[in-house]
């Protein structure tokens, strides 16, 4: 639990955690006042209130000085509008964050350390090998023109700020070839 110091009922600060001087007698975490100490040295318990949702890619969440409702200290929340600038911004890391992570999530399902490694094996002498990269190759360039072109736009004001789960569905689906080409020799007559 927190609590607050508000002398003569004006909220001043929060009583910090662990042991404070209250007075020379006095030395101790506020949870330990008796309620006649309390009183004394005007500390009161913080009704805490939970966040409210907001959307951290156009909003900013901050907590104000908790405000005596009814006679109890309780927590308050402002949700701000972040610039345009900021919002822009932040779409355009989560989406890119979570498409780098999206594609190297996928790749490991084969034991690849990332995309990059996957992709170095297109061309590879190994026929499985070379299936996977190729395919990571076109499935990598493929995201990220989509990508590119989805944050060009935000950047632009073409598109709203979004996260990254708006535009998922625009993205190409990643599902390994079932099996690597067989590629038979030809045989000159």
């Amino acid at each position: 639990m927190q609590y607050v110091v508000a002398p003569n009922n004006f909220f001043s600060h929060k009583a910090p955690s662990g042991n404070v001087l209250w007075d020379a007698t006095h030395f101790c975490p506020a949870s330990a006042l008796t309620p006649a100490e309390a009183t004394m040295f005007w500390v009161f318990p913080l009704a805490e209130v939970p966040a409210p949702a907001y959307d951290p890619i156009t909003q900013s969440l901050i907590e104000l000085a908790p405000l005596s409702v009814s006679g109890v200290w309780t927590q308050q929340w402002a949700i701000n509008t972040l610039p345009i600038d900021d919002a822009k911004a932040n779409s355009i890391k989560d989406i890119e964050v979570n498409v780098i992570q999206r594609l190297n999530t996928f790749v490991r399902t084969r034991n690849y350390a990332d995309t990059l490694s996957a992709v170095s094996y297109s061309g590879d002498a190994d026929v499985q090998l070379n299936s996977d990269g190729t395919y990571m190759k076109y499935a990598r360039s493929s995201t990220w023109i989509i990508v590119v072109n989805t944050t060009n736009e935000i950047q632009a004001g073409t598109r709203a700020p979004c996260n990254y789960a708006t535009i998922e569905h625009l993205l190409p689906s990643l599902v390994w070839p079932t099996a690597a080409p067989v590629i038979a020799p030809y045989i000159y007559r």
